[in-house]
């Protein structure tokens, strides 16, 4: 998923905000989360729906009807209506962020906490369900991992859950040890100048 500006995430959450409430009262949380994420699979794996729904030039009229002739019978009539008004609202490219505030959401009317986990390299399932057991017994509650990779990160796991970032990677001890070593020469440097000048 490509970034967005801080103001369009904002308004993705207005609109997930606005999906969710739809989906409470119409009893259908889960399903409009699946099916969000299947709509989402079809832009991110069909290049051709993803260019028909991101095509600036094809006019709402014709756009709706593709989505409907593409996904009616696979996805909830609510999802449908709600792409539509995506497409008459030009918001179509906020998609994605939509998609990803509507599981926070989700997650968190189900009495989920989501913890977004990024490890040098893929966790093995073993080390997964450690420490998703590990984390739902210290914050006493279900715990939901959202998993990513990254290769620049040396060693450890870096672990975010609400504003809360546990960092436990070998490159921000690394950082603590510069920064100590840093200030202990500093501060050697500042004694060795005062005992230069008594």
């Amino acid at each position: 998923m490509r970034k967005i500006s801080g103001a369009a995430r904002t308004l993705a959450r207005r609109y997930a905000e606005a999906l969710g409430q739809l989906a409470q009262a119409a009893d259908q949380l889960d399903q409009v989360e699946k099916d969000l994420q299947a709509v989402q699979n079809l832009v991110d794996e069909v290049p051709a729906f993803a260019g028909m729904l991101n095509n600036p030039r094809l006019n709402s009229r014709i756009k709706n009807q593709m989505l409907e002739e593409s996904l009616d019978g696979q996805v909830s009539r609510l999802v449908i209506g709600f792409l539509k008004l995506l497409v008459v609202k030009r918001r179509e490219e906020i998609l994605p962020a939509i998609v990803s505030e509507f599981e926070k959401i989700a997650d968190q009317a189900r009495g989920v906490l989501r913890a977004e986990v990024i490890s040098a390299h893929a966790l093995s399932a073993e080390q997964t369900v450690a420490l998703q057991t590990r984390l739902e017994k210290m914050v006493g509650k279900p715990v939901k991992l959202v998993l990513q990779v990254d290769p620049g990160l040396i060693g450890g796991l870096k672990i975010r859950m609400n504003d809360v970032v546990i960092d436990g990677s070998i490159d921000r001890r690394l950082k603590l040890l510069h920064k100590h070593m840093t200030a202990d020469a500093n501060k050697r440097q500042e004694q060795e100048g005062i005992g230069a000048q008594g």
